[in-house]
């Protein structure tokens, strides 16, 4: 790994390579390359060093984690950073890996990127504690073949407060209990807007397209979600959470049970001006 400090953009005649710790803004202006000049990053793509900068991929690849379970970018205890422009891949099949991860990061967007993952307990975007980030018109993808529980989640958030997810479109696609979207442990606040969510795996432990637990003051609204697979699937289901909003969404659970389910102990939430479509057997 090289890291180095400056007051200029960087850019890849500065050598920047796989792993390297950006201390300035980047603009790719090819496709991220390994110390040997491959396209493969064996573990980590990049590491972002700093608040107050961006990564702006320019509609360049980075391919993460040929060798191991990895990350292609991440950004831990940084404000106000901005992934943009990026296509982001997993290269292996290893499971736990991130497309973006963000750790105690506030105030950060994730914008017009596409994002695969590819592996078992894999996640397009990954939010652990901070406040106030915003997901924007990404497309997100994560999949898994294989017949363990493979716990795919396009975008996913612990204790993340105030996070917005707006105009994406995010799909699951694996075989054992899939949450398109996954927010928990008090990641209150959330503003869900006018995605499209697909999922269509062989799950056995059930498709979600927005899955809240234990958080509060989720608004869901104007979001196209459609659920295929195996049931037991529902389009929204909250646990332990109250006070959440879903409204005016386009609802069509394919192979399942429920449109919306509230599981646990759940109050206060409100249901309204949905139109939802449920075909399957208890």
């Amino acid at each position: 790994i090289v890291t180095v400090s400056g007051f200029t953009n960087y850019s890849l005649q500065d050598g920047i390579t796989c792993g390297f710790v950006l201390n300035d803004n980047l603009i790719l202006e090819a496709d991220l390359q390994n110390s040997t000049g491959g396209n493969i990053c064996p573990g980590i793509g990049l590491i972002v060093n700093i608040s107050d900068m961006f990564i702006d991929c320019a509609g360049y690849a980075i391919r993460y984690g040929g060798n191991s379970s990895n990350l292609g970018i991440n950004i831990s205890t940084k404000n106000n950073v901005t992934i943009k422009n990026c296509n982001i891949t997993q290269a292996s099949n290893y499971s736990t890996s991130y497309g973006l991860n963000f750790v105690n990061s506030n105030r950060s967007l994730v914008f017009n990127n596409t994002i695969f993952t590819n592996g078992l307990q894999s996640r397009g975007v990954r939010f652990s504690g901070g406040a106030n980030n915003n997901v924007t018109s990404n497309a997100i993808n994560s999949f898994a073949n294989n017949s363990a529980v493979s716990s795919l989640y396009g975008v996913y958030a612990a204790n993340s407060k105030n996070l917005s997810i707006l105009n994406n479109y995010i799909s699951t696609n694996g075989t054992n209990s899939e949450n398109i979207i996954q927010l928990e442990s008090s990641s209150d606040g959330a503003y869900i807007y006018n995605n499209t969510l697909f999922t269509n795996g062989s799950s056995l432990g059930g498709n979600t397209g927005l899955f809240v637990s234990s958080s509060s003051g989720i608004i869901a609204t104007h979001n196209n979600v459609t659920i295929g697979g195996v049931a037991p699937s529902y389009s929204f289901a909250f646990s332990a959470s109250n006070s959440n909003l879903v409204q005016n969404n386009n609802i069509s659970v394919l192979s399942g049970r429920y449109g919306v389910a509230f599981l646990g102990d759940s109050s206060h939430n409100l249901i309204n001006n949905n139109l939802i479509y449920v075909k399957g057997t208890d």
